[in-house]
């Protein structure tokens, strides 16, 4: 991806459309953290460089959709995720939205760190995003072992472009879409009983 995106000064991911030109852009390199320069001229593409004027940084595909699914459930606190398995049906759809108390990224859960933790209050949410890189059987049974709901997010299938329109579509994907979301681990408790499912096979 060319150096069309990057990091304004709240932390948020932006288009080269949404900012400024050049420093008042207040941006910040997605890959390496340096200042950037929000070049917007009429006779090229308009982009981003470094204030260094170093050979642009290479944002990967995959790298940038794991980083940016991350923030935009941290910002939104929830997510549309799919009916619970086990769950009666009573409507056609059955997906809903969850709103979380806080969200945390990367926190240790005894010996591996799931991409985001979301608290609710009647316990955390495990949430897993995968590009190219699944949760496999040695991750799925520490899952286990912890005993906390999890949801895996296959961002495999959707399309990056860096524009504010298509950023802003692709953070409608990952928030609303329930088809991309699988539970792979879930525990109901309700009235002082448990059922525990073990869902990836």
């Amino acid at each position: 991806m060319t150096m069309t995106i990057a990091l304004d000064s709240t932390d948020r991911i932006v288009s080269i459309d949404e900012v400024p030109s050049g420093l008042l852009c207040m941006c910040r390199c997605l890959e390496c953290q340096e200042s950037l320069i929000a070049r917007k001229g009429k006779h090229r593409i308009h982009h981003f460089s470094h204030v260094s004027q170093k050979v642009p940084c290479e944002v990967q595909p995959e790298s940038f959709l794991h980083l940016y699914a991350k923030r935009v459930v941290r910002e939104a606190l929830g997510l549309h995720l799919p009916p619970q398995p086990g769950h009666v049906p009573n409507a056609e759809d059955q997906s809903s939205w969850w709103d979380f108390d806080s969200v945390r990224e990367e926190l240790w859960m005894g010996d591996f760190r799931p991409d985001l933790v979301a608290h609710l209050c009647d316990g955390p949410l495990l949430i897993e995003f995968a590009c190219t890189s699944f949760v496999d059987e040695e991750k799925l049974a520490r899952i286990e072992r912890e005993g906390i709901r999890t949801v895996e997010v296959d961002l495999s299938g959707l399309e990056v472009t860096s524009s504010a329109a298509g950023l802003l579509e692709l953070k409608k994907s990952i928030l609303h879409r329930a088809d991309i979301k699988q539970w792979l681990y879930l525990t109901l408790v309700c009235l002082g009983w448990s059922v525990v499912d073990s869902i990836a096979d």
